[in-house]
């Protein structure tokens, strides 16, 4: 298979990933979704909070200045006048301990994907 075809696939891997994250959080496993300090604590204070921002990271768009990799998998936006950023981490499996090789990418058996969603300065 070519790079380009790889790519797209990837992404849409990515994208299916992030626009189910709260059902396979909540259902799968939920070590799937991680969220930093700044953003657990804005969660804390309001508890819809978490909510808003998972649909926000759900419906981003990308262009060539917030996706650098071209596989969806990374983003900076703006949300509710604050900067934030989403990435998509991929491990071997849900241990977390080794990072999945580029050729698994397209395998779920052998990447676990994990999204995290931080503060802008944290990232």
């Amino acid at each position: 298979m070519d790079r380009e075809k790889i790519k797209t696939l990837v992404q849409q891997k990515n994208d299916n990933f992030r626009k189910n994250i709260l059902y396979l959080a909540a259902k799968v496993n939920r070590y799937h979704l991680h969220i930093t300090p700044a953003v657990g604590f804005e969660a804390s204070k309001d508890e819809t909070f978490i909510y808003r921002i998972i649909e926000a990271v759900a419906n981003g768009s990308f262009n060539d200045d917030n996706d650098p990799h071209l596989e969806h998998d990374f983003n900076f936006f703006t949300f509710e006048g604050e900067r934030y950023f989403w990435k998509i981490d991929y491990f071997a499996d849900e241990k977390l301990d080794s990072h999945a090789g580029e050729g698994n990418l397209l395998n779920d058996e052998k990447c676990f994907r994990v999204l995290t969603i931080g503060e802008a300065a944290e990232y």
